[in-house]
């Protein structure tokens, strides 16, 4: 029988003048590996 499980939340999202240089920063401080929809967390 299947079970649902969760498999992740919600999201943050953020609106930025310059999304380039916002997403820069997240790599070069956060080290986020973005694409064009946003970053992906794995645990």
């Amino acid at each position: 029988m299947f079970k649902p499980k969760v498999i992740g939340i919600g999201g943050i999202f953020f609106k930025a003048k310059k999304p380039s240089s916002l997403k820069k920063w997240y790599k070069d401080h956060l080290s986020f590996n973005l694409n064009p929809y946003g970053s992906s967390f794995e645990f």
